[in-house]
């Protein structure tokens, strides 16, 4: 709407100035969730793209520490798991004390607590359980830490370049559905309590000519 906010002296509408903004719903923040450097940038910004794309790829000293500690926790449980094994066999034939098995066990149970909360740890820095699998059949402890898209949207906004450090948190790119948007409406105070939800609103905009948008 091009005009400011006035009473409509033609219909029983109201005729108010309006601004198109982005939905609230429907707009994502891309952060990654440790510190690093960008080393790579695979998309820009009116690009469309799908739920887990790879939007970027930082360096990660942490990444590359929690990679390493779940590799090792991995060689540690199996290693457990194996004296476990032994010590439940030699336990049944009586050639071992019951205490050695039990102390097995427990080794073994302590061993798996750790795997799992290494596994948990690169679950929490992004990386998708495939990406996991696959560092565990190739030993990968490498620093890349890939930012994926969280939803399928528009790229409205990219902060991310090559070779720039980057905090845990700090918004690389915004992803938007532009299917829908918000309009916010400016209402005379004096008109407020004839809107409410569920009447219809028509916006005109000047880049739009003798076109209504309905809503």
């Amino acid at each position: 709407v091009s005009r400011q906010p006035e009473r409509s002296m033609n219909s029983p509408g109201l005729q108010v100035l309006c601004e198109a903004q982005y939905n609230g719903n429907r707009i994502a923040r891309v952060t990654p969730l440790a510190d690093g450097i960008v080393q790579r940038v695979w998309h820009d910004v009116g690009d469309q793209v799908l739920a887990g794309v790879v939007l970027a790829e930082l360096h990660s000293a942490e990444a590359a520490l929690a990679k390493s500690t779940y590799l090792s926790t991995l060689v540690a449980l199996e290693i457990k798991k194996e004296t476990r094994t032994r010590e439940e066999k030699l336990q049944q034939g009586s050639i071992s004390a019951k205490k050695d098995y039990l102390k097995a066990e427990g080794e073994f149970r302590m061993a798996r607590l750790a795997a799992n909360n290494a596994r948990h740890k690169l679950l929490n820095l992004g990386l998708k359980a495939e990406t996991i699998a696959k560092i565990e059949r190739t030993e990968d402890a490498s620093a890349i830490l890939k930012i994926y898209a969280p939803v399928d949207g528009t790229l409205i906004e990219r902060t991310a370049v090559t070779g720039q450090s980057v905090d845990s948190g700090e918004a690389l790119f915004i992803l938007a559905d532009l299917s829908t948007r918000w309009l916010i409406l400016s209402l005379p105070s004096d008109r407020l309590t004839q809107v409410r939800v569920g009447l219809p609103v028509e916006a005109r905009f000047d880049e739009l000519p003798g076109e209504a948008i309905l809503g």
